[in-house]
């Protein structure tokens, strides 16, 4: 069909436009979620059946694979769209310039474009006829991927795609890809690759400012100190260094062992401030006491709470919890520091 529209001037197959939309899936978010929880289940069971001699409940792997077998779309994902977080396929189209027709496309299920940028320049390029000349494929700066562009170039198809400030491309070696970032689902966060580096830095800027060895080396501490309660409270999927061993005691299996710990940390971190702190005024009393009590609750709230309706409630959920950073701050300057206590003789 597309060689015929060729035929009789309808393509010319000078300049193609690329470009992809999200099409929701048959299946609903909650299906594809419940999908994806049971392949990092399994995921889980491989990874510590090959680490340790584990007990395995055969009834529930069955139960499991069942499930999967059973999905009526097992290569559906969520895909962010201009709403929300929904599942949805890529559905990406190569469109000529000269009659706006389509003349190539494909389903990804991938969510970015960046991976189709080759695929669909080189269906576009047989679907009008092979590289009898040269061909020019417009897209946009999701598209962006110098390896495919450089394939492309090698079969006469060129490339205008604006590279993608997004990431950014005028490091020096010094600076971490955003691809040596681990992603922790569990608790919906990157592990840094130079923690370390970062608790360093921040030890040096802040005995600078303020010439105190000692709190220079509790501040620079904090950072690397996250690191270590998560392989308290992680499973064994955290890197011991960017693509290393994983390991995680696994404290989040147990929900009542993980309240009491992390409820622990909190009222020892709260009885040392106080122990050391004084209120200046009533407002060092009433800061403090009312941030205490709104952590207290969200908390647990963040357990047993409804989910988040959609990807902005989310977002700015998480923005809003950055007001406690000046709210303690606000608390702080309101109360003063205890002398130390001699040391006896």
């Amino acid at each position: 069909m597309v060689r015929f529209a060729r035929s009789v001037g309808l393509v010319k197959g000078e300049w193609i436009a690329s470009d992809g939309s999200k099409f929701h899936t048959v299946s609903s978010a909650r299906s594809v979620r419940e999908r994806a929880a049971v392949e990092r289940y399994l995921e889980q069971l491989e990874q510590s059946d090959e680490q340790d001699e584990v007990v395995i409940d055969r009834g529930a792997v069955a139960s499991a694979l069942e499930k999967l077998r059973q999905h009526p779309e097992p290569e559906a994902g969520l895909m962010h769209t201009a709403h929300s977080l929904i599942p949805s396929y890529n559905v990406q189209s190569a469109v000529d310039g000269e009659h706006a027709l389509i003349v190539a496309q494909q389903v990804a299920v991938q969510a970015g474009d960046n991976c189709s940028l080759q695929p669909m320049a080189e269906s576009a390029q047989v679907a009008v006829g092979g590289p009898a000349q040269p061909m020019n494929v417009v897209a946009d700066a999701g598209y962006s991927n110098g390896e495919q562009a450089e394939a492309c170039e090698a079969k006469g198809i060129l490339p205008h795609v604006p590279a993608n400030r997004a990431v950014n491309n005028h490091g020096d070696g010094t600076l971490f890809d955003r691809t040596q970032f681990t992603y922790q689902p569990e608790s919906d966060t990157f592990l840094c690759p130079a923690q370390l580096w970062w608790g360093t830095l921040l030890a040096v800027v802040y005995f600078l400012v303020r010439r105190e060895a000692r709190s220079a080396l509790l501040v620079g501490f904090l950072v690397p100190s996250h690191w270590l309660l998560d392989f308290i409270a992680h499973r064994p999927d955290l890197p011991i260094y960017p693509g290393g061993p994983k390991c995680g005691l696994g404290m989040w299996n147990s929900l009542p062992l993980t309240f009491l710990l992390e409820y622990a940390l909190f009222a020892a971190g709260t009885a040392i401030y106080l122990s050391t702190t004084r209120a200046k005024d009533r407002a060092g009393n009433l800061a403090l006491w009312s941030l205490l009590g709104l952590l207290a609750v969200l908390y647990p709230a963040s357990f047993f709470g409804p989910p988040p309706p959609n990807v902005q409630v989310l977002a700015w959920s998480a923005i809003a919890i950055w007001l406690t950073v000046p709210w303690a701050a606000w608390a702080d300057r309101h109360r003063r520091s205890l002398p130390e206590r001699p040391e006896m003789p």
